[in-house]
């Protein structure tokens, strides 16, 4: 008995209908509290699952591994067996060669086929963008549970703390002081580097770059982060978001913020400092846990950069269902505007259910 894993056991459960078709860790406990730890029911089921459309794959699957489960998102699972489709089923994008491409020459082929893969990777990321908002929309269907929880991170989550009084200060300039002279006043850039380092984003694992670097590349590039300052979250139109995703994407590939390997914690939340009724900014602990199952960091920049798309995507797309806008936003506290509203939702979501 305790030689068996925990997919036989799961494969068990299923046969004898104990647990349903698409299943959670949480499904398992009740039979298996014991038997593994309560870490093994979450990270074990992300290890050998891959998303169906092959896109998101689990430490395991990476490394070679066959997966064992589909990932339905925010942690739900379903045997490969049960699904509709399986992935082998589905041509693979160097097998799809349009006839038209025959009749052109190399380099007018090499020119289509860019455009076609640039085309492919947007849809991609719309799509996954997509899941990633009607996660959200299955914890906080309503504008009301999204506020619900938002407030009990607002009376709960460091309400006396050096981390939200500098943070609130970032807020109170960014509402009165024009964005074009904040970003190259060193002393507002400071407050931005001092509230990352009340953040956690100096501490242990993370480290932060030289203040002087740091300010640097925020100089540098900063008029491209002012000609974002015009966008909201809450307002954001579909027809915009190819436009300010290509902005956000540039601003984030120059920015230096992170010493350390993963960068897109650091970046999103200077990144939020910088335009705060825009950009969210995104936690190992909370944000990437509630929708991922565990603390996903990519190895490389690219693919952080699709990580951030698909999150911010997500964000947006709950954003818009909600119906989120200014009039939500409060003076005080933590909830000061759109994408930090459901931020704090899932602090006080996964806090109080302990996800």
């Amino acid at each position: 008995m305790r030689n068996r894993t925990l997919d036989s056991y799961i494969r068990d459960l299923r046969s004898q209908d104990k647990i349903p078709k698409i299943w959670s860790p949480s499904d398992l406990r009740s039979f298996l509290e014991g038997l593994f730890s309560k870490r093994t029911f979450s990270v074990y089921p992300n290890n050998y699952s891959v998303s169906p459309d092959g896109l998101v794959q689990g430490d395991a699957v990476k490394r070679g591994m066959k997966p064992k489960y589909y990932r339905l998102g925010l942690g739900k699972f379903v045997l490969l067996e049960e699904y509709a489709t399986g992935l082998d089923s589905q041509p693979k994008d160097e097998e799809i060669k349009p006839l038209f491409l025959q009749s052109k020459s190399g380099e007018e082929k090499a020119v289509v086929q860019q455009e076609m893969i640039f085309r492919r990777k947007k849809d991609i990321c719309l799509r996954r963008g997509e899941s990633v908002s009607k996660s959200l929309l299955t914890v906080f269907p309503a504008k009301t549970d999204l506020l619900k929880f938002a407030g009990l991170c607002a009376e709960e989550y460091r309400k006396k703390s050096d981390s939200l009084n500098l943070y609130h200060s970032i807020i109170v300039l960014q509402r009165y002081t024009k964005l074009e002279k904040l970003v190259q006043d060193q002393n507002f850039l400071d407050l931005i580097y001092k509230t990352l380092i009340s953040w956690d984003m100096n501490y242990r694992r993370a480290k932060l770059i030289p203040f002087p670097e740091f300010s640097a590349s925020i100089r540098e590039a900063s008029a491209r982060i002012v000609n974002l300052a015009e966008f909201e979250m809450g307002s954001l139109k579909k027809e915009q978001c190819t436009t300010v995703m290509a902005g956000l994407e540039d601003v984030f590939r120059s920015i230096k913020v992170m010493a350390s390997k993963s960068k897109i914690v650091g970046v999103s939340k200077t990144l939020h400092f910088l335009l705060p009724r825009l950009v969210m900014p995104i936690d190992g602990k909370y944000t990437l846990k509630l929708l991922y199952g565990y603390r996903v960091y990519k190895p490389d920049l690219s693919d952080e950069l699709e990580l951030f798309r698909e999150i911010f995507l997500g964000f947006w797309g709950l954003a818009t269902q909600l119906g989120l806008s200014r009039p939500d936003e409060q003076a005080e506290g933590w909830n000061t505007t759109v994408p930090k509203i459901i931020d704090n939702a899932i602090i006080g979501y996964v806090r109080n259910r302990k996800c």
